[in-house]
C-alpha cells in the first residue's frame, strides 16, 4: 500500500484501512517428497526454494517476506543459508507458482495459493516464532464513484468474509 500511495498522490495514507490478514506458509510439492516439516528444513543442502521478490520493479505482497521469516530469530546464518537455497526470486506470485511447479521443492507463499491449487501443492505452516502476516488494505477518496463504495461494503461484508476465509484470510 505504501508503494501505491507513493505513486498515486490523490489518496491519503490516513484513509487506508486494513480489512483482512493472511499468513505466509511453505508450499511443498504434492505428497511432500522432500519431507519438509518446518523452516529449518529449507536450510538443508540441496533444498530448492522459490521466493517472491519485487526486485525493485513490482509492488508485490511477497517482497521481503522470505527475509523477514529467515531473520525473525536474529540469526544471520539462517538468512544466508536460505539465500543459498533460493533458486528463483520471482517477480510476483504467478511467476513464483510457475517456478515452484516446474523445479522447486518449496515455495514461501500465502495460504490461498495452496488452497486454490490442492492438486499441485501441500501446505506446511511456519512455527509461531517464524510466521509473518501481511494485510489486505483498501483506500478510496472523494472522487470515487458509487460503485466503489458498494464494492468496499461488499469486501467488508459477510459474503466476502466467507470467500476470504475459505482461502486462509482472517479478520
Amino acid at each position: 500500500m505504501t508503494a501505491f500511495l507513493e505513486n498515486y498522490k490523490e489518496f491519503n495514507s490516513k484513509d487506508v484501512e486494513s480489512i483482512y490478514i493472511r499468513k505466509a506458509v511453505i508450499a511443498v510439492q504434492k505428497g511432500n517428497p522432500k519431507k519438509i516439516k518446518c523452516f529449518d528444513d529449507l536450510l538443508k543442502p540441496k533444498v530448492k526454494v522459490v521466493v517472491v521478490e519485487g526486485a525493485g520493479v513490482y509492488n508485490t505482497s511477497g517482497t521481503g517476506v522470505w527475509e523477514d521469516i529467515a531473520g525473525r530469530l536474529g540469526s544471520l546464518s539462517d538468512v544466508n543459508k536460505l539465500r543459498k537455497n533460493i533458486i528463483t526470486f520471482a517477480k510476483g506470485s504467478g511467476a513464483g507458482f510457475k517456478a515452484f511447479k516446474n523445479r522447486a521443492d518449496a515455495w514461501i507463499t500465502w495460504t490461498h495459493w495452496i488452497k486454490t491449487h490442492p492438486k499441485d501443492a501441500d501446505m506446511i505452516e511456519f512455527s509461531k516464532e517464524r510466521v509473518i502476516y501481511r494485510d489486505l488494505s483498501i483506500v478510496t477518496n472523494s472522487k470515487a464513484d458509487n460503485e466503489t463504495e458498494i464494492f468496499i461494503t461488499f469486501l467488508k461484508g459477510n459474503e466476502a468474509k466467507k470467500i476470504f476465509y475459505s482461502e486462509g484470510w482472517l479478520k
